[in-house]
């Protein structure tokens, strides 16, 4: 079947114009339309008739940077040091937030925002929907996301690595009813809750289901998570929370502070990530890795992709490493270290 741009429109319920300028990644299209019709273009296989010497000669000099929310210091940070790295190569970046988004709207956005390629660290463009960005020429490099293709890069953190040191350490120092701060169910949230799991296994220490809570990387929900976990008193209070990100581990030093229960003497709490931790008391023990390699690679990987999309992009992985701290006790004679 030879599908027509004319028939993209009609199934979307748009304007052959409308069409033409969603995919040229023009604005002045609204939200709703660029996602009606990506999601026509997809069902009816359309191809454009284009010449693709012309698209992929269309520069705009920016990369665009596409996060689900700026929340605490994390993502500010991340977007500074992507900001510095785009420099570097001459780029300006261009970033958008969106916190409610599907994977059509996604994929909308980036083609509207007028970029030379896109670093995402945003789950919910869906697999299926990075064949609407790639034939179009524009590279995709995932942060944090396993995919890797024609014109998709990514940079992964080695959260293994990074959580079973520190339960690795929680055993040595004599813990032994740890509870777990888990975050979203994205791959860093899936990927550390699993090396939790397993880390546990090995050192020999149970995993008490009860201590387990949906903290979704907000200060906010761990706090009333772990004020809800300790005034419920599922048995035995654990001796240790680790918590699948510095946030949440700031907000469980808070709620544990609030009920009187002292860091470390009566809890150790661990973090992850390392960044703008400086203010928590006592000194947060958690995982750390180079947030400027991390960036650094993202662009670099967009930058070379850029020069030629039909590229097969590279999965790079960067490490972690634990940085003790304050924040946990040795219990001395209970570990197996002791």
């Amino acid at each position: 079947m030879n599908v027509k741009i004319k028939d993209v429109a009609r199934l979307a319920g748009v304007s052959i114009s409308t069409v033409s300028n969603t995919l040229s990644g023009r604005r002045g299209v609204s939200p709703d339309k660029r996602a009606a019709v990506l999601d026509a273009v997809n069902q009816l296989g359309y191809v454009p008739n284009i010449n693709a010497s012309l698209l992929k000669s269309r520069k705009t000099g920016n990369i665009g940077l596409f996060l689900p929310y700026i929340d605490g210091p994390f993502y500010p940070a991340l977007m500074q040091e992507i900001y510095h790295a785009c420099t570097e190569h001459n780029y300006a970046l261009v970033a958008h937030v969106a916190r409610e988004s599907s994977s059509r709207r996604t994929a909308a956005n980036i083609l509207s925002c007028n970029i030379d390629a896109a670093i995402v660290l945003n789950d919910r463009l869906k697999n299926e929907d990075i064949p609407m960005l790639t034939d179009r020429g524009l590279p995709l490099i995932f942060m944090d996301r396993p995919v890797c293709g024609q014109g998709v890069g990514c940079v992964m953190l080695d959260n293994r690595h990074g959580v079973e040191q520190e339960v690795a350490y929680l055993n040595h120092t004599g813990h032994k009813r740890v509870a777990y701060l888990r975050g979203l169910n994205n791959h860093d949230g899936r990927a550390r809750e699993e090396a939790f799991r397993q880390a546990m296994a090995r050192a020999g220490l149970p995993v008490d289901e009860n201590l387990i809570m949906d903290g979704l990387f907000s200060r906010r929900l761990a706090y009333n998570c772990v004020y809800q976990m300790m005034l419920m008193g599922h048995g035995d209070p654990p001796d240790a929370v680790l918590c699948a990100n510095d946030e949440m581990a700031l907000g469980c030093i808070q709620a544990l502070r609030d009920l009187n229960y002292a860091v470390p003497k009566d809890v150790s709490v661990l973090g992850f990530d390392d960044i703008d931790v400086d203010a928590c008391d006592p000194p947060l023990t958690t995982v750390g890795y180079d947030l400027h390699q991390f960036t650094g690679l993202a662009v670099s990987e967009a930058v070379r992709l850029m020069a030629d999309p039909k590229a097969e992009g590279q999965m790079q992985i960067v490490s972690t490493e634990l940085t003790l701290r304050k924040s946990v006790l040795f219990r001395c004679g209970e570990g197996a270290g002791a």
